[in-house]
């Protein structure tokens, strides 16, 4: 059953000729210089540079140069465009979008443009409403992933279990997990010989303090962190299904000993899955399939995240978007270079295997629909909910920054025991407040 994922990877290569064919009429002869905001490293930067080279041979009168903004890109981002110092165009992160909305011009009268225009039917319409607040769009996506369970199909086989299919339970993955966790002994977790103080092999890992991944287990539990509103946490952070799903989290690590504490995570040196540490992520992007591929050593395939009972689940989702500086000298301009990254010659650079597209015609050209690895991440933007951290500009602050806290004190080594409810409530009291504040 066990079988290697391929797919080539080195798309970004191969754009030349799709640059050219996107060409529109050209803008003005006025030469105009932009600039893009990025939070680019050194190898995303050349992807970009190729996209935008690409750009300025189609528009020889508009200059580019990408501007990485490097650590703490969002806020620096969010202080220039307060200043009115930001560049023309840039990119944001969707969780930063209700903070950043008000800085940012809406695209409906670009987007709708006969001549200049594009057409939203070539677009995932799950993905694209991630990038709009009130059914205004703000954001075209760069790129995305979905979270789903990853698992190495060696440890599975070994453990004598099949590949879950949808609608697999936290149940069944607490299950799988206990199988496929192993003492020094060979003793799986729920052998009376199992010695949790001496684990070789993990069955699953959390995702640690990263807040957003967590979501996906709080939506399917039945809750959000906030009112659909974006005014408070009360009833939502701190309702019954929000507690169970942090003592879920809580009792993998502290109960059932089949994931790692955040102090084995940090002290582990390597990849997790890559080199045989753990056996599943639970909620997970494709970041890694390049490197896993070239693992002879590795087996791996994705799969849906568990459903609750009733085979309801929700998502969250990793996304990133271009967006046009409300103070831009140029918007035209502007909107030529976000359109030019947000479809097929941009978004063939970046969506062609490290992240997905939300761009359909190219996925589907590039048989991602179909891939048994990619085609799961694909699939399960259907399950996408309503994005918490857009609800409100101030939600990172008021509800998210106790969440990571309450993780790191769940996960942690003294975490076994702890009552999480306490905390969830100081969250709710102090949330509508917080939220309330005028945007500075």
């Amino acid at each position: 059953m066990s079988h290697k994922l391929s797919l080539s990877v080195a798309l970004i290569l191969v754009i030349g000729a799709t640059l050219l064919a996107f060409a529109p009429a050209a803008a003005q002869d006025e030469q105009v210089s932009l600039r893009l905001a990025t939070w680019d490293d050194e190898n995303a930067a050349r992807v970009t540079q190729v996209v935008l080279d690409g750009f300025m041979e189609k528009y020889p009168n508009i200059s580019v140069v990408n501007e990485p903004l490097g650590d703490d890109a969002h806020v620096k981002l969010l202080t220039q465009l307060a200043a009115g110092t930001a560049a023309d165009v840039v990119m944001v992160d969707s969780g930063f979008l209700g903070l950043m909305k008000d800085f940012l011009m809406p695209l409906d009268d670009f987007i709708a443009d006969p001549e200049n225009g594009i057409n939203l039917d070539d677009y995932y319409p799950e993905i694209l409403g991630v990038g709009a607040i009130d059914g205004v769009q703000y954001l075209m996506n760069k790129d995305y992933a979905t979270t789903v369970s990853i698992i190495n199909t060696g440890m599975l086989e070994a453990a004598g279990l099949e590949l879950p299919e949808e609608g697999w339970t936290y149940d069944d993955l607490l299950y799988y997990a206990q199988l496929m966790t192993l003492d020094a002994n060979g003793n799986n977790a729920l052998s009376p010989d199992f010695d949790p103080d001496n684990i070789v092999q993990y069955g699953v890992r959390t995702e640690g303090t990263w807040a957003r991944a967590f979501q996906t287990a709080l939506f399917t539990f039945g809750t959000h962190t906030i009112s659909p509103d974006g005014t408070t946490a009360e009833g939502y952070i701190n309702s019954p299904e929000a507690v169970a799903a942090f003592e879920w989290y809580r009792d993998l690590v502290h109960e059932y000993h089949v994931a790692p504490s955040l102090s084995t995570m940090d002290a582990f040196e390597g990849n997790m899955m890559g080199d045989g540490f753990v056996a599943m992520y639970m909620f997970y992007g494709p970041w890694f399939y390049t490197s896993w591929t070239e693992n002879p050593n590795l087996s791996f395939a994705a799969v849906p995240p568990p459903s609750r009972e009733d085979g309801f689940r929700e998502s969250t989702i990793c996304w990133a978007g271009f967006g046009i500086n409300a103070g831009t000298e140029h918007p035209e301009e502007a909107w030529l270079l976000l359109r030019e990254l947000a479809s097929e010659p941009g978004q063939r650079a970046y969506g062609g295997g490290y992240a997905l597209s939300s761009y359909r015609p190219l996925m589907e050209e590039l048989g991602m629909t179909e891939h048994p690895f990619f085609g799961v991440f694909l699939a399960e933007a259907e399950h996408v909910g309503v994005h918490d951290d857009a609800l409100n500009p101030h939600y990172v602050e008021c509800i998210e920054e106790g969440v990571v806290d309450l993780l790191e004190l769940l996960l942690g080594d003294e975490g076994a025991g702890v009552d999480p409810k306490p905390y969830l409530d100081e969250i709710a009291a102090n949330s509508e407040e917080c939220l309330a504040r005028p945007v500075e």
